[in-house]
């Protein structure tokens, strides 16, 4: 689902099964490789995109409740939190497209009090 190419066209990232995974591809799309899980954690990951210069993947999760943009290298380990915890717990912050020159768009649901 939502499969993203890198910036450098050989990689492809994809959300499968709630879990984020890139596979190694030629210039056509072809696997040269096994997928690699990027992130697998107790939540659903998905709309993953890549960073200008393909060092991070950027993606949705819901961790704790309110779905938020996270972003993690390319390569696995730690996600960092993108988007404060603004939004509507069960609503998104993030939409992986469209993007502008290779910029992430993403909106915040915020709660106003009146």
């Amino acid at each position: 689902v939502s499969p993203e190419w890198s910036p450098n066209g050989r990689w492809i990232v994809y959300a499968d099964g709630g879990d984020i995974w890139k596979i190694r591809v030629t210039r056509a799309g072809t696997p040269l490789a096994k997928p690699v899980r990027v992130i697998a954690r107790a939540a659903v990951e998905c709309l993953p995109t890549w960073s200008r210069d393909g060092a991070r993947i950027i993606y949705q999760a819901a961790y704790g409740g309110s779905t938020d943009l996270w972003s993690i290298p390319a390569s696995g380990g730690e996600p960092t939190l993108l988007t404060p915890k603004t939004g509507i717990v069960g609503f998104g912050d993030y939409n992986g497209s469209p993007r502008d020159g290779g910029r992430v768009i993403y909106s915040s649901q915020q709660v106003v009090d009146r």
